[in-house]
């Protein structure tokens, strides 16, 4: 029998001679067994004649040569005992069954059985035994703190203790400890949980002992290499000295300085650390080692105002040395920003100020150096002294007298030195006063009959609302509301007012009460009779382009209801929609893609949801074809002061013609043949020219309307309510300025051709024309008003004559009667 050893997870052969006694005998089959009780693993026929045999061992591996060379050899492996693992070499010496990832289950004893061609059966005996080798080394220092990575730093002249630990293991290894290549230490206990520990005392570690390396070697075999863990020494030397390189003699603080410090003599490289005052400086410093034993060390300091008067220090030590460390120091003297803090007056309760109170704060101030101004802030805006306004400064103090609401808020002081500004904390002062409406002007709601709408009241307050109250005031009857038809929640009370009558419309009124008292100014809600909305006013164009434009118009009453906006543009003159927009916001409308050279009628609308308001109509409004010729020609831009300048003149070459015109007719009229002004025939030339001026486009803007479109573009119709008469035009665009009504006497003359008027009343001017006075006194300062109407002639009717300046009246005859005024009469004859 042979001994053979393997190491677990490793490769190793088991011996077995296959050499034939005779040259002319070969090997016919060669069987492995691993001996144990049981059925083998593997039955043949051919082994029937040692059944008995078998039945003690476990076949493992079979190597059958018969009819066939080594290499063509058939090979089996028990899949329960090597399985892939095991292969046969015969061609080694001896032939060896090779067995890969040796398992804990492979040790045993194993028979190699040999079948020869001639000669008789050999068998032979393995005895195989598995090594287990040790875990992982761990080595810790005497205070059980694991040193795998760094052994020290020691200091010199020190003992160095370790304990070397290792586990598992079969069998148990050796621990053994190294310095470098020499045994020191070889003495080790087994414990009983399976450990074998090594203690080791290296004492008096000197300079020559430096990075010198102390070994643990654990081994159980010489099998595969023992296992073993280095560590090196690190031993600490006295530093020799050290200087602070950089002194400034002031610092400004919060500004970063490097400061460097230089040490020598230490071996290792010296710990060098910076202490202000009695307190180190960490986290701040690099160290760099410099040739010749030199370390240099810079600290990036930022001073701060507690700085001023202390000491930096440079030390450079071993710690582990006493009285080893080396130090140099440096005075400071800081220069800071004002460092200030801000409190509320000792003798006030924060929590107890109310409106009506007086508060006043304090403001301390530390500085280097000294502060030459301070400043206050209420809510991030500085304040100033007002002694009638109850704001008092006092050195370092801020008086507040009689605080209300608007008091409340943050206040801050903020001092100001050769360094910068200092501000102080925040300090908030807070005021409890009495509920306050958020709302700012009363709130209108419309309403029809049986129709609830929900009024909520919203009011701030410190401290909170406690309860609210509700009360209806309709014709100065005022009654209060049933406290179970409104909900109070925190800062707000709703109240579902639902009118039945006429007599429930009226104004509502809601006051809050807190721990300080009732609302002084109720929350006031009108409630009215809901309807359609007032007709839009003052509207205008802007930026019209060539396809596009912008109309802006004003909101009128909204009839007690939310109401949106809509507009209408319809082609003319077969007036087809073109475009229609509704907005909720304003009445702001942007319409484009129109079409270049067409007229357009805008129809604007204010819309709830009782209905429309009347209709505001901005008539006509043409685009010109300019995108068509910018092919053609570029337009050259006119000045905006030029075009002015251009209109200026006009007007005023216009008037110039107009007096003359006058002056002249003045001077060639003939006289009257009737000097009775209740029966003249004569219409003032200044009143044809008034006329002339005011009635353009339904409108004010100066523009003149065509003789086809006259009908409904000048209009004025005279109507008569008792001693009043009011010109009304649906093309005009009112003014948000009403005009003032007409007072004083105005005379009012009916046109009449020749042959239509009655025989009691026929007079003539001499050229067969008429006037009929048909008005009696109406209210209009210094004004007479003629009114030309075109009746039907009973026969022959001729048409009326030439008048100066009648470009006017003349084309007016055939359609409603048309008003001028004028605040001169100057008679002429026709």
């Amino acid at each position: 029998m042979e001994e053979t050893h393997g190491v677990l997870g490793k490769k190793k052969g088991l011996p077995c001679n296959i050499n034939p006694r005779d040259k002319d005998d070969a090997v016919a089959m060669v069987l492995w067994f691993k001996e144990s009780i049981g059925e083998p693993l593997y039955r043949d026929g051919s082994f029937s004649r040692h059944t008995n045999y078998c039945r003690l061992s476990v076949a493992a591996y079979s190597f059958d040569v018969r009819a066939r060379s080594y290499k063509d050899a058939k090979q089996w492996s028990s899949p329960t005992v090597f399985g892939s693992r095991a292969l046969f070499r015969p061609s080694t010496v001896p032939a060896t069954l090779v067995i890969d990832k040796i398992q804990q289950s492979d040790e045993g004893i194993y028979r190699c059985r040999v079948d020869f061609s001639n000669s008789p059966t050999r068998n032979s005996k393995v005895n195989f035994t598995v090594i287990v080798p040790p875990e992982k080394i761990h080595i810790y220092d005497d205070k059980r703190i694991d040193k795998s990575v760094l052994l020290g730093p020691y200091n010199e002249g020190s003992d160095v203790n370790l304990l070397c630990e290792v586990k598992g293991g079969r069998p148990r290894p050796r621990v053994v400890w190294f310095l470098e290549n020499t045994v020191i230490d070889d003495s080790y206990d087994n414990r009983s949980d399976g450990v074998v520990v090594n203690h080791l005392t290296f004492p008096n570690v000197g300079r020559q002992h430096l990075h010198a390396r102390l070994i643990c070697q654990a081994t159980n075999n010489n099998i595969v290499p023992p296992e073993t863990k280095a560590v090196v020494l690190d031993i600490n030397l006295k530093p020799q000295s050290v200087s602070i390189l950089t002194k400034e003699k002031h610092v400004s603080a919060d500004k970063r300085y490097e400061v460097e410090c230089r040490t020598s003599g230490s071996r290792p490289d010296a710990v060098i650390t910076w202490w202000k005052g009695s307190r180190p400086v960490k986290r701040l410093a690099k160290n760099f080692a410099q040739q010749n034993n030199q370390s240099l060390s810079i600290l990036n300091f930022v001073p701060v105002i507690d700085d001023d008067g202390k000491y930096l220090t440079c030390r450079a030590e071993n710690p582990a040395i006493q009285e080893s460390a080396l130090e140099d120091k440096w005075r400071l003297n800081v220069h800071y920003v004002p460092v200030v803090t801000l409190k509320m007056g000792s003798t006030l309760n924060p929590q107890d100020i109310k409106e009506g109170d007086d508060a006043y704060f304090e403001c301390n101030i530390r500085a280097n150096p000294k502060a030459y101004k301070l400043s206050w802030f209420h809510n991030n805006v500085e304040i100033y002294q007002n002694v009638t306004g109850g704001i008092i400064l006092s050195d370092q103090s801020l008086v507040l007298q009689n605080v209300v609401k608007s008091t409340a808020g943050e206040y801050t002081c903020v001092a100001t030195n050769s360094e910068g500004r200092g501000t102080s904390n925040p300090v908030k002062l807070i005021v409890k006063y009495a509920p306050v409406c958020i709302q700012e002007r009363e709130e209108v709601y419309g309403a029809l009959k049986q129709e609830t709408v929900a009024l909520r009241c919203e009011v701030d307050a410190n401290p909170p609302v406690a309860s609210f109250h509700w009360t209806f005031n309709n014709s100065g009857d005022q009654t209060d509301v049933s406290s179970e038809k409104y909900t109070t929640e925190v800062t707000s009370s709703l109240l579902n007012y639902t009118p039945n009558t006429d007599l429930d419309y009226g104004t509502l009124l809601c006051y809050g009460e807190n721990e300080i008292g009732r609302q002084k100014e109720p929350c006031v809600f009108q409630v009215v009779i809901a309807g359609r909305p007032s007709q839009l006013q003052n509207c205008s164009l802007l930026n019209q382009t060539a396809n596009s434009l912008q109309v802006e118009c004003v909101e009128g009453y909204d009839g007690g209801l939310t109401q949106s906006f809509y507009m209408e543009i319809l082609e003319l003159p077969s007036l087809r929609s073109r475009f229609n927009l509704t907005t909720y916001k304003a009445p702001v409308f942007v319409a484009d893609g129109l079409d270049p050279g067409t007229t357009y009628r805008i129809m604007l609308y204010a819309v709830n949801k009782k209905g429309r308001s009347e209709a505001t109509v901005i008539d006509p409004v043409t685009f010109k074809g300019v995108a068509k010729l910018q092919g053609a020609t570029a337009s050259m831009p006119v000045s905006p002061l030029i075009m002015g300048l251009l209109g200026t003149a006009g007007i005023l070459a216009t008037g110039v013609c107009l007096v003359l015109a006058a002056l002249c007719r003045k001077h060639y009229a003939r006289p009257c043949h009737r000097p009775d002004a209740n029966s003249t025939k004569h219409v003032p030339m200044e009143a044809v020219i008034n006329a002339d001026d005011l009635i353009v486009d339904g409108s004010i803007t100066g523009v003149r309307t065509p003789n086809s479109s006259i009908e409904h573009t000048i209009t004025a119709e005279a109507i008569r309510n008792g001693n009043t008469i009011e010109a009304t035009d649906p093309d005009i665009i009112r003014n948000q300025y009403e005009r003032r009504p007409l007072h004083g006497f105005m005379q009012v003359y009916e046109y009449e051709p020749p042959g239509c008027r009655e025989e009691d009343d026929q007079e003539d001017d001499g050229e067969g024309y008429a006037f009929k006075h048909v008005a009696k006194e109406i209210h209009a300062p210094s004004q007479t008003m003629y009114r030309s109407l075109q009746r039907p002639c009973r026969t022959n009717p001729v048409p009326p004559p030439a008048i100066a300046g009648s470009q006017t009246l003349t084309h007016k005859y055939r359609g409603p009667e048309v008003v001028t005024t004028s605040n001169r009469i100057q008679e002429s004859c026709i």
